[in-house]
């Protein structure tokens, strides 16, 4: 009898120890399946593979704008191609990212100067925790900025330019093609190139 007991326990371990197994597999891969095609997880451009960096559209000639809903800072729902009467510079950002905040001083100086010949469209990448409308208002307002802040509410924007490494800044023509991009942070003269040549048309 107990030799029967001894065995009942032991392929009852077996048994669990393969349950817990096949579990674990599943759960991998799961995970892995929720990973890739449903969460997005933003860091910042310090935080990008060696490879990332600016550079020019990465097509032959001009790669058309892609449009995305979005709201502006009074809630507003708008597309993005409401704006496409003058050229566009097209940034994403977040308040918590160090890259983003150390670009936007530039960034407020550029459009004073070009801001009525260019839309300025700086989308907010809100995910309700770590980055939501008030956080992002309350920096803009510290900060004294003027530019126009837009809102990625529905997360169009973020999914449509494949937006996993913050600041990225593109820079849209008037005919609404994309004619340079830029993956983090950019400095005054490569704001200034990326204008240049949105205004040489």
């Amino acid at each position: 009898m107990k030799a029967r007991n001894i065995l009942l326990i032991i392929g009852g371990v077996i048994v669990l120890a393969g349950l817990l197994f096949g579990a674990s597999v599943l759960y991998k891969k799961m995970a892995d399946k929720v990973d890739t095609e449903n969460v997005v997880e933003f860091q910042t451009s310090a935080e990008a593979p060696a490879e990332s960096g600016a550079g020019e559209a990465p097509v032959q000639g001009n790669t058309p704008a892609k449009n995305f809903a979005m709201t502006d800072a009074d809630g507003n729902e708008m597309m993005l191609s409401d704006l496409f009467d003058k050229p566009v510079v097209l940034n994403f950002w977040a308040s918590w990212c160090p890259p983003c905040r150390g670009e936007m001083p530039d960034f407020e100086e550029m459009y004073k100067q070009h801001g009525d010949r260019i839309n300025f469209v700086f989308v907010n990448l809100v995910d309700g925790s770590r980055e939501t409308e008030e956080t992002a208002k309350a920096f803009i307002e510290e900060q004294g900025f003027t530019f126009p802040i837009y809102f990625d509410i529905y997360g169009e924007g973020s999914e449509d330019y494949e937006i996993y490494y913050i600041p990225d800044t593109f820079f849209i023509d008037r005919h609404g093609d994309v004619v340079s991009y830029a993956v983090g942070g950019i400095d005054k003269e490569q704001m200034q190139a990326g204008i240049d040549k949105l205004l040489e048309e």
